[in-house]
Protein backbone atom coordinates (compact mmCIF):
# COMPACT_ATOMS: atom_id res chain seq x y z
CA UNK A 1 0.00 0.00 0.00
CA UNK A 2 1.47 3.44 -1.03
CA UNK A 3 2.21 5.88 1.71
CA UNK A 4 -0.06 8.74 0.85
CA UNK A 5 -3.23 5.84 1.23
CA UNK A 6 -1.98 4.54 4.30
CA UNK A 7 -1.89 7.93 5.57
CA UNK A 8 -5.27 8.74 4.32
CA UNK A 9 -6.44 5.56 6.32
CA UNK A 10 -4.73 6.69 9.23
CA UNK A 11 -6.01 10.21 10.01
CA UNK A 12 -8.58 10.98 7.27
CA UNK A 13 -9.81 13.84 5.44
CA UNK A 14 -9.82 17.26 7.40
CA UNK A 15 -12.97 17.55 8.70
CA UNK A 16 -14.06 14.10 9.08
CA UNK A 17 -15.59 13.26 12.98
CA UNK A 18 -14.01 10.70 14.89
CA UNK A 19 -17.17 8.59 13.97
CA UNK A 20 -16.58 8.96 10.56
CA UNK A 21 -12.77 8.42 10.72
CA UNK A 22 -13.92 5.34 12.78
CA UNK A 23 -16.38 3.46 10.12
CA UNK A 24 -14.17 4.53 7.40
CA UNK A 25 -11.04 2.77 8.89
CA UNK A 26 -13.34 -0.33 10.00
CA UNK A 27 -14.62 -0.58 6.30
CA UNK A 28 -11.09 -1.26 5.32
CA UNK A 29 -9.97 -3.43 8.08
CA UNK A 30 -13.32 -5.34 7.64
CA UNK A 31 -12.01 -5.73 4.06
CA UNK A 32 -8.71 -6.49 4.91
CA UNK A 33 -9.73 -9.14 7.08
CA UNK A 34 -11.04 -11.17 5.16
CA UNK A 35 -8.24 -11.90 2.83
CA UNK A 36 -6.89 -13.70 5.77
CA UNK A 37 -7.45 -17.57 4.88
CA UNK A 38 -8.69 -18.68 8.39
CA UNK A 39 -11.64 -16.12 8.42
CA UNK A 40 -14.92 -16.95 8.13
CA UNK A 41 -17.12 -14.27 8.50
CA UNK A 42 -16.20 -10.02 9.03
CA UNK A 43 -19.18 -8.03 10.29
CA UNK A 44 -19.58 -4.30 11.26
CA UNK A 45 -21.32 -3.51 14.56
CA UNK A 46 -23.22 -0.77 14.23
CA UNK A 47 -23.63 2.24 16.70
CA UNK A 48 -27.10 4.33 16.71
CA UNK A 49 -26.12 6.14 14.18
CA UNK A 50 -25.26 3.44 11.60
CA UNK A 51 -21.77 3.62 11.43
CA UNK A 52 -19.81 0.72 13.02
CA UNK A 53 -18.30 0.64 16.45
CA UNK A 54 -16.69 -2.33 15.91
CA UNK A 55 -15.67 -5.54 13.82
CA UNK A 56 -16.56 -8.88 14.98
CA UNK A 57 -14.77 -11.66 13.05
CA UNK A 58 -15.16 -15.30 12.72
CA UNK A 59 -12.72 -17.48 11.79
CA UNK A 60 -12.92 -21.07 11.26
CA UNK A 61 -10.79 -23.08 13.95
CA UNK A 62 -9.71 -25.59 11.51
CA UNK A 63 -7.57 -23.32 9.00
CA UNK A 64 -6.24 -21.56 12.67
CA UNK A 65 -5.26 -24.99 13.53
CA UNK A 66 -6.56 -24.05 17.56
CA UNK A 67 -8.34 -26.77 19.28
CA UNK A 68 -11.59 -24.47 19.70
CA UNK A 69 -15.44 -24.81 18.25
CA UNK A 70 -15.18 -21.43 17.78
CA UNK A 71 -12.13 -18.86 17.55
CA UNK A 72 -13.42 -15.39 17.41
CA UNK A 73 -11.68 -11.52 16.54
CA UNK A 74 -13.17 -8.44 18.28
CA UNK A 75 -11.75 -5.32 16.52
CA UNK A 76 -12.07 -1.54 17.74
CA UNK A 77 -10.68 1.27 16.21
CA UNK A 78 -10.94 4.52 18.25
CA UNK A 79 -9.96 8.06 16.68
CA UNK A 80 -8.53 10.52 18.87
CA UNK A 81 -10.95 13.94 18.34
CA UNK A 82 -7.18 15.49 16.92
CA UNK A 83 -6.53 13.51 13.88
CA UNK A 84 -2.79 13.89 14.15
CA UNK A 85 -2.86 11.55 17.63
CA UNK A 86 -2.80 7.96 17.35
CA UNK A 87 -5.70 6.30 17.22
CA UNK A 88 -7.15 3.93 20.12
CA UNK A 89 -7.25 0.19 19.25
CA UNK A 90 -8.34 -3.24 20.19
CA UNK A 91 -7.40 -6.06 18.38
CA UNK A 92 -8.81 -9.19 20.85
CA UNK A 93 -8.95 -12.62 20.43
CA UNK A 94 -11.15 -15.28 22.09
CA UNK A 95 -12.53 -18.60 21.78
CA UNK A 96 -14.53 -21.10 23.25
CA UNK A 97 -11.78 -22.74 25.07
CA UNK A 98 -11.52 -19.99 27.23
CA UNK A 99 -8.20 -18.46 25.97
CA UNK A 100 -8.29 -14.41 25.54
CA UNK A 101 -5.54 -12.54 24.45
CA UNK A 102 -5.51 -9.12 22.81
CA UNK A 103 -3.03 -6.01 21.65
CA UNK A 104 -4.76 -2.71 22.81
CA UNK A 105 -3.77 0.98 22.36
CA UNK A 106 -5.44 2.00 25.03
CA UNK A 107 -5.03 3.84 28.56
CA UNK A 108 -4.82 0.96 30.94
CA UNK A 109 -3.15 1.20 34.96
CA UNK A 110 -1.59 -1.84 34.31
CA UNK A 111 0.74 -1.06 32.05
CA UNK A 112 3.53 2.07 31.71
CA UNK A 113 2.78 2.31 27.98
CA UNK A 114 -0.51 2.94 25.60
CA UNK A 115 0.56 -0.35 23.32
CA UNK A 116 0.23 -3.87 25.04
CA UNK A 117 -1.10 -7.19 25.62
CA UNK A 118 -2.95 -8.54 28.15
CA UNK A 119 -3.84 -11.89 27.87
CA UNK A 120 -5.67 -15.13 30.36
CA UNK A 121 -6.27 -18.57 30.13
CA UNK A 122 -9.70 -18.86 31.34
CA UNK A 123 -12.44 -16.49 31.90
CA UNK A 124 -12.44 -16.35 35.38
CA UNK A 125 -8.10 -15.51 35.29
CA UNK A 126 -6.44 -11.86 35.82
CA UNK A 127 -4.93 -10.90 32.88
CA UNK A 128 -1.12 -10.62 32.58
CA UNK A 129 -0.07 -7.30 30.71
CA UNK A 130 3.18 -6.73 28.58
CA UNK A 131 4.10 -3.97 26.63
CA UNK A 132 3.84 -3.85 22.84
CA UNK A 133 5.48 -2.62 20.10
CA UNK A 134 4.56 -2.12 16.48
CA UNK A 135 6.58 -1.13 13.33
CA UNK A 136 3.36 0.22 11.41
CA UNK A 137 0.91 2.76 12.15
CA UNK A 138 -1.27 2.32 9.54
CA UNK A 139 -4.59 0.64 10.16
CA UNK A 140 -3.95 -2.03 7.28
CA UNK A 141 -0.60 -2.89 8.14
CA UNK A 142 -1.11 -3.07 11.54
CA UNK A 143 -4.36 -5.34 11.20
CA UNK A 144 -1.53 -8.03 9.15
CA UNK A 145 0.86 -7.39 11.62
CA UNK A 146 -1.50 -8.47 14.68
CA UNK A 147 -3.10 -11.74 12.44
CA UNK A 148 0.39 -13.05 12.18
CA UNK A 149 0.65 -12.46 15.83
CA UNK A 150 -2.45 -14.07 16.38
CA UNK A 151 -1.12 -17.11 13.99
CA UNK A 152 1.86 -17.81 16.77
CA UNK A 153 0.19 -17.46 19.61
CA UNK A 154 -2.85 -20.05 18.61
Amino acid sequence: MNSVRSRLLADGPRGESPAERRHRTLTELKRTVRHHPAVDVAAGVTADDGRFRELEVTFDPRILDVDAEQANLRIEWRPRPDPSESAYFVFHYYDSTGRDFGWHREPNPHVDRLEHVQERDAPDAEYEYETAFFESQSPVDLCWDILGRIEQRV
